[in-house]
């Protein structure tokens, strides 16, 4: 076909290039575009980077808790044979504006643990001794503070003036071993209860009756010392750091362990050869007199007349009444037993305290409050 196409214009289709306009310079604002693009992308870069190292940080955390927990829950599952006893976190009575008493198998505190227990000490994470989902804990398998240190300062004495029993020790073990504390971060307790603090020499007297008798009605315990071993070390009430069973805590090989103000003491001593020196009614299985109770009453081992006692063989405080070898004399009296079951000492004084400066002094060198508070 040949029919006549009108021309069309199109617009800068014959436009001269003018060969200058490639070597204009850039416009000063584009340049500046530019330099905030880039920083905006290294700093996109960097965030990217920095959650990356956090996220890892944080999942690698995760993992080493989620093993902890992994291998705490496979050695409970391999405890069928081992030995195991109730945990008492939560069992315990208290004197306050609502009275509640003693009651047997809780200790009878003077104070709320709830009040008392504001920060976090002691053993960080359940050990795989611990069975919280079963109630349960296994002293087989208790971590063991690394040390064996003996202290050939320690004193222990115990002498008699008239009515009253003279205790002076110095806060050290006699004849026995500590272990290491601080505890070291090469220790295996170390993963379960960083205890930071250090065994110190503490000259300490405390007067007792030296003729105890039954009060008209039990009173509470301290969170600290209720009695002394007769190795010069206290005999703590059963409650942790945190207000928790004690067996949370590591201890060394004698089941002691200091405290924040550096006092070494016991909460679990049933079955400790360490402290069972005392006198004794039969070779085997024998009824120990291992210390004696603030109250004057007198403490002794698991055992009585061949058999092991528990908390369900003894009344609200801890104790009962029957023969046992009190001052070289074989005797029927109240007296206390430790056992291997919680409360493990005493949950209340069954007798009187003395109220002397004497022990005021104690109390206020040891952080403890005044009887009954």
């Amino acid at each position: 076909m040949n029919e006549n196409i009108p021309s069309q214009n199109f617009p800068n289709q014959n436009m001269s290039i003018n060969p200058m306009n490639q070597n204009m310079p850039e416009h000063p604002s584009r340049k500046r575009n530019l330099v905030i693009l880039a920083s905006s992308l290294i700093g996109v870069a960097v965030l990217v980077i920095i959650l990356a190292l956090v996220f890892t940080g944080a999942f690698n955390t995760s993992n080493q808790e989620d093993a902890q927990k992994e291998d705490n829950n496979q050695s409970i599952l391999n405890q069928e044979d081992r030995e195991s006893f109730p945990l008492g976190t939560g069992k315990y009575s208290f004197s306050g504006p609502i009275f509640s008493g003693p009651m047997k198998g809780a200790p009878y505190f003077c104070q709320s643990l709830k009040k008392v227990f504001q920060t976090k000490i002691g053993a960080h994470v359940a050990g795989p001794w611990i069975d919280e989902k079963n109630g349960v804990w296994y002293p087989e398998l208790r971590a063991v503070v690394d040390g064996e240190n003996y202290w050939p300062d320690a004193y222990a004495k115990f002498t008699v003036v008239g009515n009253i029993r003279k205790v002076e020790i110095n806060n050290l073990p006699v004849g026995d071993p500590t272990g290491n504390f601080p505890v070291a971060k090469n220790d295996d307790a170390y993963n379960y209860d960083r205890n930071p603090n250090y065994v110190e020499a503490k000259s300490i007297v405390w007067e007792i009756p030296r003729y105890p008798e039954i009060a008209k009605a039990a009173s509470c315990v301290p969170l600290q010392t209720v009695g002394y071993a007769l190795n010069g070390i206290p005999l703590f009430s059963a409650a942790d750091g945190q207000g928790r069973d004690p067996a949370y805590e590591v201890s060394d090989a004698c089941q002691g362990h200091p405290g924040p103000i550096h006092v070494y003491h016991y909460h679990i001593v049933a079955g400790n050869e360490c402290i069972e020196i005392g006198e004794s009614q039969s070779p085997e299985k024998e009824t120990k007199l291992i210390g004696y109770i603030l109250d004057g009453f007198g403490i002794y081992s698991q055992y009585e007349n061949g058999k092991e006692l528990f908390t369900s063989d003894l009344d609200e405080c801890h104790g009962h009444i029957s023969k046992v070898l009190f001052d070289g004399v074989e005797k029927e009296m109240y007296h206390y037993h430790v056992t291997r079951d919680y409360p493990y000492t005493i949950s209340c004084f069954k007798g009187t305290q003395i109220d002397s400066a004497v022990n005021s002094k104690a109390r206020g060198m040891l952080n403890m409050p005044p009887i009954g508070l």
